[in-house]
């Protein structure tokens, strides 16, 4: 299991929100109901617990406000290298 602080729960969730700012009502109403709400609920939740499938789709969401920000934010990146070095392990 991974732990994450609460800043990297909050960068977790801004990177969402970043994303949801972009969507279409259809596209968000879909991704609503996706992968990504099951995420944000179990990050509101204590200990967390993760699937691989949620950890890669978290670390492609961080690519994408990577990408936005035009910059490689250190937090960002720190906690990509966190998630990913996690994932060698499992």
């Amino acid at each position: 299991m991974i732990t994450l602080s609460k800043k990297e729960k909050r960068l977790i969730l801004s990177a969402f929100q970043c994303e949801k700012e972009t969507l279409s009502k259809e596209e968000l109403s879909i991704e609503d109901n996706s992968t990504v709400k099951l995420i944000e609920n179990e990050i509101k939740v204590h200990q967390s617990f993760f699937s691989i499938g949620q950890l890669e789709l978290i670390i492609n969401y961080l690519d994408l406000v990577s990408e936005k920000d035009g910059c490689i934010n250190r937090e960002v990146l720190n906690l990509q290298n966190k998630i990913s070095a996690y994932l060698q392990t499992v």
